[in-house]
């Protein structure tokens, strides 16, 4: 007789319990994502822009900008960009850019940062070469005020 061997047979092994293992990477995984700090969008040239109570804050990375600068500049800045190759350029280039850059990408939207200082004729102007240009959708952007009442 071989009583041993049937001992073994009728004894269960050892069994890892998973479920507080799962829990544990589930706390882990909310931690991280309430914990996590996400990145603001930053541009290259600091422009102050004016302020609005209504302003609704779109946060839109992929479209490319135009920013408006007060002295009547213009600086294009899309994606496809090397970094760093950014510089002030007149209407005329802006118009090339604008146009060459609708041209290679489907349903082109574009964001118009403009200087608080900046004049209006500039502004209109960089509106009016976007849609020249073909760009459908532009959007202008400004900064929600404080006590949301506008200036």
């Amino acid at each position: 007789m071989n009583f041993r061997g049937a001992s073994r047979a009728k004894k269960p092994g050892p069994r890892i319990e998973i479920t507080p293992m799962i829990d544990v990477v589930f706390l882990l995984l909310i931690f991280l994502l309430v914990s996590t700090q996400f990145k603001k969008q930053r541009h290259a040239f600091k422009v102050p822009l004016p302020k609005a109570g209504a302003v609704e804050v779109v946060v839109q990375p992929k479209v490319p900008v135009v920013i408006v600068n007060s002295d009547e500049s213009f600086v294009f800045l899309h994606a496809d960009m090397p970094e760093g190759s950014a510089e002030p350029i007149g209407k005329e280039e802006l118009k090339k850019q604008l146009e060459a850059y609708a041209q290679s990408n489907e349903e082109v939207s574009l964001r118009v940062r403009c200087d608080k200082a900046a004049e209006y004729q500039a502004v209109m102007d960089a509106l009016d070469i976007a849609k020249k240009s073909g760009i459908a959708n532009v959007f202008l952007e400004a900064e929600k005020s404080e006590d949301g009442e506008g200036p």
